[in-house]
């Protein structure tokens, strides 16, 4: 069944220390501004709390024009973080002070939901609304004797729900053999150390190639191999799910982030 709006309460073990403190594996920093705020605030006997949502988009896109057969699954996890100037109240162990409660809202795409060390874990559903990757990608693989051709396509795909540009992405793939020279448009870093050429995109057209020519001195021909791409994109989730606090004396919601970026995101080489 769909969850329109789940209710989450919680209490906290906390580390002393310096700085802002979150669960989860993937935090975020507070500006200044932020935390001046948030001790004006706490002045006020409410504890500030900053939350982000983080979506992984997962998708394994065959070697068919444009991934017409893939496999997308999205996970998605919420996060919390406290100010180090709340530390005190929060690890006091004399304290009643009340459970942190929220609400996960706007959550109909979401299929099932784990609590977990990020507070809470979820997996979208199979609908055809949330089914569709950003970026649509697929790899060209010419392998002689002595070079190989690698083209790597990619396009936004118009029917996903994310609107906001993609940022930071980073295209690789792995090339076998002895490589002596690489020549490539737009230009690409080669690693010897781990067989891997990548481009990094700092402005995304909507569509557009990635092409190498890689010679070999030896060892050829070269092995077709995934083509894998990293992104990011801020102030957005593919689900459209947001978190609220519930109501409370003690507790204030001070920022919430939402952010999707790519997981295991490739395609198999034509």
């Amino acid at each position: 069944d769909s969850i329109g709006s789940s209710e989450w309460g919680s209490s906290f073990a906390i580390n002393s220390g310096d700085g802002n403190h979150s669960f989860g594996e993937s935090s975020f920093n507070l500006s200044q501004s932020t935390a001046n705020l948030m001790q004006a605030t706490i002045s006020e006997h409410r504890v500030p709390v900053a939350m982000a949502i983080n979506e992984y988009s997962h998708d394994s896109i065959g070697s068919s024009e444009w991934g017409s057969s893939r496999v997308t699954r999205t996970f998605g996890t919420v996060l919390i973080s406290f100010a180090a100037s709340s530390l005190p109240l929060l690890t006091d162990v004399h304290s009643d002070i009340e459970l942190l409660q929220f609400n996960l809202t706007d959550a109909d795409m979401i299929k099932s939901v784990v609590p977990n060390k990020q507070v809470i874990r979820y997996e979208l559903c199979d609908d055809a609304r949330v089914t569709q990757p950003p970026l649509l990608i697929t790899s060209y693989w010419k392998c002689e004797d002595d070079h190989t051709d690698v083209r790597i396509d990619y396009q936004l795909n118009s029917d996903c729900s994310i609107t906001t540009p993609l940022l930071n992405l980073v295209f690789t793939t792995k090339v076998s053999g002895s490589v002596s020279n690489v020549t490539s448009e737009p230009s690409a870093t080669w690693s010897a150390d781990t067989s891997t050429l990548s481009w990094t995109v700092t402005e995304l057209s909507r569509h557009g190639s990635l092409k190498a020519r890689v010679h070999l001195s030896g060892d050829g021909p070269s092995q077709p191999a995934h083509a894998h791409v990293q992104f990011q994109c801020s102030d957005t989730t593919i689900s459209g799910a947001n978190v609220a606090l519930a109501s409370s004396d003690t507790y204030h919601m001070s920022m919430v982030r939402r952010k999707v970026l790519a997981g295991k995101y490739f395609c198999e080489p034509e």
